[in-house]
Order: C-alpha cells, then sequence, then structure tokens
C-alpha cells in the first residue's frame, strides 16, 4: 500500500521546468579569434527569446549597451550591430528572457587580430 502512495505522489507532483534556452552558436564564437573584425554579433538560441539588453567592451574596461532595436520579440535567432573595431580582445554580455518568463544570460569573448 506504501509502495502505491509513493508511485501516485510521484506521478502526480509536477514535473521540473527544463524551458531554459540555451545558445548554441555566436558568430563570432565564444574565444575565437577572427580577421576582419566582424560588424555584427549573430546568436542563435535553441528556443525563442526575448534579449533585453546586449553590453559590449574591451576585456577589462566598463561595458557599454548596444542597440538591440526591437527587444520586445521572442525570435531564436538575433543580430546586433557592433561598433567598428580594431585589434584586441573584446566581450559581450547577453540577457533576455525565455517565453515562460525565465532570465538567461551568457558571456561571449572573442580576439579580432
Amino acid at each position: 500500500m506504501r509502495i502505491h502512495i509513493i508511485m501516485i505522489a510521484a506521478l502526480l507532483s509536477p514535473l521540473p521546468s527544463y524551458s531554459q534556452s540555451v545558445l548554441q552558436g555566436s558568430e563570432p564564437a565564444n574565444q575565437s579569434v577572427v580577421s576582419p573584425a566582424p560588424k555584427a554579433l549573430d546568436l542563435t538560441f535553441e528556443s525563442p527569446i526575448r534579449l533585453s539588453s546586449v553590453r559590449f567592451g574591451v576585456a577589462g574596461s566598463d561595458l557599454a549597451d548596444l542597440d538591440i532595436g526591437k527587444s520586445g520579440e521572442f525570435k531564436q535567432e538575433h543580430s546586433v550591430n557592433l561598433y567598428r573595431l580594431g585589434k584586441g580582445v573584446f566581450v559581450i554580455e547577453w540577457r533576455g528572457i525565455n517565453k515562460n518568463r525565465e532570465e538567461i544570460q551568457g558571456k561571449i569573448e572573442f580576439t579580432v587580430e
């Protein structure tokens, strides 16, 4: 009888949410070395997200907000224009939410030679 109660409780308990959208890839890729400098950052996610901010700068310095345009739209692929870049190591931090209103974030670092 006790086993039946445990099994029923397990079946009725809510399943954990695994809807966190994963970054599938970026261009430039994390830890990549590129030449020439990219003109845009392209982010591809496993499922649609809405970007809330993208910050960009030289590694070790303050990051500046980039214009993400119409951030109200849920999309799997996002493209953000970058400033004119010289040589160096650059950092991009992004934030967004998925359709379940869960906050997601990440960081990309790349080098321009």
